[in-house]
């Protein structure tokens, strides 16, 4: 075989290999999200999706000071897994993660903490569009 057949051979691979790969990218796209757990409360989010609040959330990100606030006073500080930075300010938070200043938040972050139930601020928009997939 000639370097020329060889090239149109590897050049006709690789646009198999992208439409394939394209292919399965739209297939993805198309598939529902993993459903959250049954118990709970079906809401509509500030981004318009209907989502269930677990009944118990564990793993609670928190964008909004006073949030945290309240939930030090309720006893629960212990469910904050994270806030941002200006949430330092309530006392007795001191065991959740800062992941990140106002909504510029680590992505990865929030995903790698397992958090269930989110508090932000309805500017947030950005912060509140992240979603597990």
């Amino acid at each position: 075989m000639n370097r020329k057949t060889q090239g149109i051979l590897a050049a006709g691979a690789s646009v198999l290999v992208l439409a394939g790969a394209v292919w399965l990218a739209a297939q993805s796209a198309k598939t529902p999200p993993t459903p959250v757990a049954e118990s709970g409360r079906e809401v509509v989010d500030m981004t318009g999706r209907k989502v269930r609040v677990p009944a118990d959330p564990a793993r609670v990100l928190s964008l909004c000071t006073s949030a945290n606030d309240t939930m030090v006073a309720l006893g629960e500080a212990a469910r904050l897994a994270a806030i941002d930075e200006y949430g330092r300010v309530v006392p007795g938070v001191r065991r959740a993660q800062v992941i990140g200043k106002g909504s510029a938040i680590s992505r990865e972050a929030v995903l790698a903490l397992g958090i269930d139930l989110a508090f932000v601020w309805w500017y947030q928009d950005d912060a509140a569009a992240y979603r597990r997939n």
